[in-house]
């Protein structure tokens, strides 16, 4: 299927903060990203730093409290194939110290 330069949103997901574990990782969305995507935001809504893992072993970003990070992977891309995305089916893990609020994750992809 030929891609119609049309870009679309993953459902918004969310983790309460305040069931988060300092030391373990718990997912952010059990089922994984439904597309590969090519932009996520992460909006941490919480006064407590989070950090995120792709793998749910290593620590591959922390987002600052009261913040929102962006991760473009296009700017990434390498030739030849020129197209960087987190693939589907991957699960976002998150720790940090449990207070009240949210970290909210979003995705965009192409159709």
């Amino acid at each position: 299927m030929a891609l119609k330069n049309s870009v679309q949103a993953v459902p918004l997901t969310y983790i309460d903060t305040a069931t988060l574990h300092a030391v373990n990782w718990k997912a952010i969305d059990t089922g994984g990203l439904s597309h590969p995507c090519f932009l996520l935001r992460f909006v941490n809504m919480a006064a407590t730093n989070v950090e995120i893992s792709y793998d749910g072993v290593t620590a591959h970003e922390i987002i600052p409290f009261s913040s929102t990070v962006q991760l473009s992977f296009q700017r990434n891309s390498q030739y030849p194939n020129k197209v960087a995305k987190m693939p589907k089916g991957t699960v976002l893990y998150a720790r940090g110290t449990p207070v009240v609020g949210s970290l909210n994750v979003s995705g965009y992809y192409q159709v």
